[in-house]
């Protein structure tokens, strides 16, 4: 997972500080472990890791999609989807009514494969988030209600956390 974490962030050619690499990485599993209701998956080909996704509690009922990567050589091969079909997968299991993320707006092959999962463009989750973010959400179980961001009350562990990964207004 770091090995890829970190090839994750030297392809974005962005300071990825808003997002919080570092102390993920030293905190694994963290937010992803599955008693805080995360999940971590890894895809492998023989022995090497290839790809890797995983999905966070966000708040109540909602997950969050976060890191998912893929190595170049490994694209095309459809792991990306795979990858995001099972934390899909994970989420519904673990009962989340919606899933949602935020992917850089240079990270184009990853926005295509989330609108081909019938994920949609919802604005910011925070209108203080960068302008080169876009962000998404997907209902999980049959008969969800449409989520919107202005609906969503972070929790505690979201406002501490709303550092320059993901900055957040208090809800109001």
């Amino acid at each position: 997972i770091r090995r890829l974490w970190t090839a994750y962030s030297q392809l974005a050619s962005a300071d990825v500080c808003f997002q919080d690499l570092e102390r993920e990485l030293a905190d694994l599993p963290g937010p992803y472990a599955a008693s805080r209701g995360g999940l971590l998956l890894l895809a492998s080909v023989d022995t090497t890791a290839v790809g890797c996704v995983g999905f966070t509690a966000f708040t109540q009922g909602v997950a969050e999609l976060r890191r998912l990567y893929v190595d170049p050589e490994h694209r095309k091969r459809h792991v990306g989807t795979l990858l995001v079909n099972a934390a899909l997968d994970g989420a519904r299991m673990a009962g989340y009514q919606h899933i949602i993320l935020h992917t850089l707006a240079l990270m184009t092959r990853a926005q295509s494969l989330y609108l081909r999962e019938d994920f949609v463009s919802i604005p910011p989750y925070s209108a203080d988030l960068p302008s080169d973010i876009r962000c998404f959400t997907k209902p999980l179980q049959p008969g969800a209600r449409p989520w919107q961001p202005e609906s969503l009350a972070l929790s505690p562990h979201d406002k501490a956390e709303a550092c320059c990964r993901c900055p957040t207004k208090s809800p109001q």
